[in-house]
């Protein structure tokens, strides 16, 4: 039994935004703020930055635990990480928030996350509302599809990428997930 969860930390890539990363290990209860990125733009030839809008990511870890409910039905619910174990299905999910008054563009929120040390992705269990999910065994080449070796072999995803094709409004949140397995 692990006492300790290691976090996997997202990246997010946003033109013109200033952007930051948080990340909890249970339930939500710690949020840590570390600038990731500050991109400006020459406009005309004039150096003018771009309007800035700050962007928030917090990470929060549930353990995925099937019960028996009164019926006799498996039902699966989330419950607060304390320990893991081998073979324990964990859910990351990632809330990305437009802390700015300034509406953040469609496409213009990129989040790449490693697959945690000591686990495996669960296929299938990755997503988020208005956001297109890519795939990568080197964090490097992404596709729409799992990877695959150059056999056509399905490899292991170690890193995902979302793309929030809506519009951010100020004040408002999306959330991106998914699940994996401890080894």
């Amino acid at each position: 039994m692990t006492n300790f969860l290691r976090t996997s930390r997202p990246f997010l890539a946003m033109a013109g935004t200033r952007a930051w990363a948080g990340a909890a290990a249970t339930g939500g209860a710690r949020a840590r703020r570390v600038p990731l990125l500050w991109i400006t733009a020459l406009l005309a030839a004039v150096a003018a930055p771009v309007a800035t809008a700050e962007v928030t990511l917090t990470t929060t870890v549930h353990k995925v635990e099937s019960v028996l409910d009164a019926g006799g039905n498996v039902e699966r619910r989330l419950v607060l990480v304390d320990a893991v174990r081998p073979g324990d299905e964990l859910r990351y999910a990632i809330t990305v928030t437009n802390q700015s008054p300034e509406v953040v563009e469609g496409g213009r929120v990129v989040v790449t996350n490693p697959i945690p040390d000591g686990t495996e992705y669960l296929p299938g269990t990755a997503g988020g509302q208005d956001a297109s999910l890519e795939f990568s065994a080197d964090g490097e080449t992404f596709t729409s599809t799992p990877p695959r070796d150059g056999d056509g072999v399905e490899q292991p995803a170690r890193f995902l990428r979302w793309t929030y094709d809506a519009a951010l409004q100020p004040g408002a949140s999306t959330e991106l997930f998914f699940h994996v397995r401890m080894l």
